[in-house]
């Protein structure tokens, strides 16, 4: 049996540590805020500078290196983010709504008709040679985006013969592209693939093993075998499915048992695996928490609701589908955790 009593010493030790969890569901809320804003920064913010200018060039669409495959917009100024033989990114000033779907209009007239998909404020398709477009309007600036993407080239497929790709049957298709293939997992993405073709995919997938914890809709499959890892398969769009085998994780139960006090100390206590908020567990009560987790050593904290300076710490290696359980005593100065 393990011990650890994590009261004044323990917090003295792990001071600076435990800063780092302090007041945490709270700072969680903050980063993930943060984190959001940051997303929200256009990328082009270098250009246009910290306050609502807007760059305002005049664009001459036919000397964009893909300018021809897309038809002109009503406006030409804006500015050219990227222009190359693979992408073209273009951003319109002073749009409306109605020159946006005039402008998804023209693209369906030009070609960009298949898988071709629609909202208020967003259309992607693509034409008969793959290339994509992706064109978006933003209300509030009232810009258009316009991104044209080339089609990816594809060589003959040699599929795997070791590692993690040949846990997977041979696919019969002919092109596509290993993006990856080592130690950490393996990813391909085929060409010329349908969607009744990967789920005909999926379902040999599945009679080689991959048949846990499955999930499945019209355009995805994901599913692990026995030994952990994780296989997903993706319809990409334009006949390309993603295939992506990862490094084996493991099922971890954890058992958490917080025995009730009569009277004192009666908190309820923040379960952190990783670093990461599991749950709350109420005091007197027990949980099993099921995780998935690569090979290695993992931390779980114990920290209680009422005092964050009252908190209890234990690590597990993971190796293989592994049961735990976990026994928590209560004190006002810290907790006591047992594992059994």
């Amino acid at each position: 049996m393990e011990y650890s009593n994590c009261g004044s010493e323990l917090r003295e030790d792990n001071k600076g540590e435990k800063q780092n969890i302090k007041n945490s569901k709270k700072r969680l809320r903050i980063v993930a805020f943060a984190v959001a804003l940051m997303l929200m920064i256009p990328c082009f913010s270098l250009l246009v500078g910290c306050g609502d200018d807007t760059v305002n060039e005049e664009i001459t669409w036919s000397d964009l290196l893909l300018g021809d495959l897309l038809p002109e917009p009503g406006s030409n100024v804006g500015w050219v983010m990227f222009d190359s033989q693979d992408i073209l990114s273009v951003y319109i000033n002073d749009t409306s709504m109605t020159e946006f779907y005039d402008y998804t209009t023209s693209c369906r007239d030009m070609g960009f008709t298949i898988e071709a998909d629609q909202s208020s404020t967003s259309f992607n398709a693509y034409n008969e040679s793959g290339y994509k477009v992706s064109a978006f309007f933003k209300e509030n600036e009232k810009k258009m985006e316009i991104n044209l993407f080339a089609p990816p080239e594809y060589g003959e497929l040699e599929w795997p013969g070791s590692g993690y790709g040949s846990l997977l049957p041979v696919p019969l298709f002919k092109y596509g592209k290993i993006e990856k293939d080592d130690e950490s997992g393996f990813e391909a993405v085929i060409a010329e693939t349908s969607l009744e073709e990967l789920k005909a995919y999926a379902k040999e997938c599945s009679d080689a093993g991959f048949s846990e914890d499955v999930a499945e809709w019209e355009v995805y499959y994901s599913a692990r075998n026995a030994q952990g890892n994780k296989l997903t398969l993706e319809y990409a769009g334009f006949n390309t499915m993603s295939v992506k085998v990862d490094e084996p994780e493991y099922k971890v139960n954890i058992e958490v048992e917080c025995v009730e006090n009569a009277v004192f100390s009666r908190y309820d206590i923040d379960v952190y695996i990783d670093n990461s908020f599991e749950d709350t567990l109420e005091h007197g009560t027990t949980k099993t928490y099921s995780v998935y987790r690569k090979k290695g050593t993992y931390t779980i904290e114990f920290i209680s609701t009422e005092n964050d300076d009252i908190t209890g710490t234990v690590s597990i290696d993971v190796a293989q589908n592994e049961d735990f359980k976990f026994t928590i005593s209560c004190y006002d100065d810290g907790l006591n955790v047992v594992r059994d």
